[in-house]
């Protein structure tokens, strides 16, 4: 087996660590108060690392770096499923009872903005396989263009949801704009100027 296939078995692995800990929790009774706001708390931060994660990877391929190093598509898709599994815990709360998530909805706006993202998140994995992208290129680049609107959402879906703002609000966000200047691509021209072709 190569080493680009031991990065990504590895990734998902460690990509996993959150279900398992949560799943391990539960089966020993470890939870305790709240036990759904608990699991969203783990699933939504981890969703979050791992968006910072891919985001980083892409930036190998960008600065070429050694491709397969920062497998960014496990960690892409272990965003999507924590997120994912962040909103059904959500409704799970709620008892899936309908008339509830709708005045949920309505009264809090934050709920909405974290629907938008996973949508966004949802659409960019869809089209996120090679195939799509060499069939549909401009299509592909308009849709993951959005990816910063669906960043945009969670920062603020975090900052509507928490009562005091914790260190970790401004270590997401530092790190997202930091990683939205370096996939910039007037910033990838200076960091790493392109070679002038021979005359």
């Amino acid at each position: 087996m190569d080493k680009k296939k031991w990065i990504t078995i590895i990734a998902a692995v460690v990509s996993a660590f959150t279900f398992l800990w949560v799943f391990f929790d539960l089966i020993t009774g470890r939870l305790q108060g709240f036990v759904y706001f608990e699991i969203m708390h783990r699933f939504g931060h981890t969703a979050i690392i791992m968006l910072l994660l891919s985001s980083l990877s892409v930036l190998a391929k960008n600065y070429s770096l050694p491709e397969g190093f920062f497998p960014h598509r496990v960690f892409g898709l272990y965003g999507l499923l924590y997120a994912a599994s962040h909103f059904f815990v959500f409704m799970l709360s709620f008892g899936f009872d309908l008339q509830l998530l709708i005045t949920a909805f309505v009264s809090q706006p934050f709920i909405l903005l974290g629907d938008l993202a996973l949508i966004v998140l949802f659409v960019m994995q869809l089209t996120s396989s090679d195939k799509f992208r060499k069939q549909h290129h401009k299509t592909w680049r308009l849709i993951h263009y959005f990816y910063y609107l669906g960043i945009g959402a969670i920062i603020t879906h975090i900052f509507l949801v928490s009562k005091v703002i914790k260190p970790v609000f401004w270590v997401y966000l530092a790190g997202f704009v930091l990683m939205g200047l370096l996939h910039a691509k007037f910033v990838r021209d200076w960091i790493k100027p392109k070679k002038k072709s021979a005359s």
